[in-house]
């Protein structure tokens, strides 16, 4: 027979992190929006950057959730990278 093997069960810390990066890729999806809107509005350069970093940042948050319960050190690292390139993240870890 085959045996199975317990897994300790995910901190609650590691839980809301990955909570709050959901509410993130929403947020960041909604808010993907407004600069679509100004961009068919007006076709100006800086519109189409702030696109970009909008889009780029959803995308990698979205990958990082994805691959959230492998609970490897790689992807820990690449968490915290992202909670600062985050604006708001870094204001928090700037007090």
């Amino acid at each position: 027979m085959t045996e199975t093997t317990g897994t300790e069960r995910m901190p609650a810390a590691v839980k809301t992190a990955g909570f709050i990066m959901t509410l993130d890729v929403a947020f960041g999806l909604v808010g993907l929006a407004f600069p679509l809107v100004a961009l068919a509005a007006t076709f100006d350069v800086w519109v189409l950057l702030l696109l970009a970093y909008g889009a780029a940042v959803t995308a990698l948050t979205g990958w990082v959730l994805a691959r959230w319960p492998t609970r490897r050190r790689r992807l820990v690292w690449t968490a915290v990278a992202l909670a600062l390139l985050l604006p708001a993240s870094r204001r928090w870890f700037n007090r």
